[in-house]
C-alpha cells in the first residue's frame, strides 16, 4: 500500500505516532540529561550477556541517549527514514520499529563490549527495512535515493566498519576532514555542520 493508495486517516495515525516517538525521546532526555544529570539512565543500564540486559537492551536501551548531539542527530535520522517509511506504507511503522528495536537490542546484548543507550539500532533496522522493500519491489528509482541517503548521512559508519575490516577506500573521493584519528567523509561533516548552524541559531 503505498502513500498514494492509502487512506489520508491511516497515513496521519502513523506520522502521529512517529511524531510522539520522537517526543518522548526528547522528553525522556529533558528529565535524564537535563534535569537528573543521567542518574536515570545509570539507575537502569545494564552489561550485555546478563539478565537484566536481555530486558533492557530490546526494550528500554533505545528510549534514553548519551546526550544532546546524539539526540538530535538520531532524531534527524528518525524524520528522514522513519517519514520513508510511512510515506512508502503507512501501515507498517508500528511493526517495524517493534521488531526493529527487539531484534538490534538482542544483537546488542549478544554482541555488545560495554553498556550502551540509543535508538541507533532501531534506526539502521529501518533503513534495512527500505531497502529490502525497495529491492523486492524493484523499484529502481527508490534504489538510487536510497544509495545517496546511506552515502551523505552514513559515509563517516561505512567508512569506519571499511577500516576496520582492510577494505582499501578512494580517500581522496570520500574524505573532507580529518581530525587525529577520526576521519570525516562528506556525509558525517555536512550533517554536523548542518546541526551546528541550527544549534547557534536556536542558542
Amino acid at each position: 500500500m503505498g502513500f498514494m493508495e492509502a487512506p489520508f486517516g491511516i497515513w496521519f495515525s502513523q506520522a502521529k505516532i512517529l511524531l510522539e516517538l520522537i517526543a518522548l525521546l526528547w522528553g525522556i532526555a529533558i528529565v535524564d540529561i537535563g534535569l537528573l544529570n543521567h542518574a536515570f539512565l545509570n539507575a537502569v543500564i545494564q552489561k550485555p550477556r546478563t539478565l537484566l540486559g536481555l530486558f533492557y537492551y530490546p526494550f528500554l536501551s533505545g528510549l534514553f541517549h548519551g546526550d544532546w548531539d546524539h539526540l538530535t542527530v538520531n532524531t534527524l535520522y528518525f524524520l528522514l527514514f522513519g517519514g520513508i517509511i510511512v510515506l512508502r506504507d503507512p501501515t507498517q511503522l508500528v511493526m517495524v520499529t517493534i521488531v526493529t528495536a527487539i531484534l538490534s537490542g538482542l544483537g546488542i546484548w549478544l554482541i555488545g563490549k560495554g553498556r550502551g543507550c540509543g535508538a541507533s539500532g532501531i534506526i539502521f533496522g529501518y533503513l534495512g527495512f527500505i531497502v529490502a522493500s525497495a529491492a523486492i519491489e524493484k523499484d529502481l528509482l527508490s534504489g538510487v535515493i536510497l544509495a545517496w541517503l546511506v552515502f551523505t548521512f552514513f559515509s563517516e559508519t561505512v567508512f569506519f566498519i571499511m577500516v576496520a575490516t582492510g577494505i582499501k577506500t578512494p580517500l581522496p573521493l570520500l574524505l573532507t576532514e580529518s581530525s587525529g584519528m577520526r576521519v570525516k567523509p562528506f556525509g558525517a561533516l555536512y550533517l554536523e555542520k548542518t546541526i551546528r548552524f541550527l544549534g547557534a541559531r536556536i542558542y
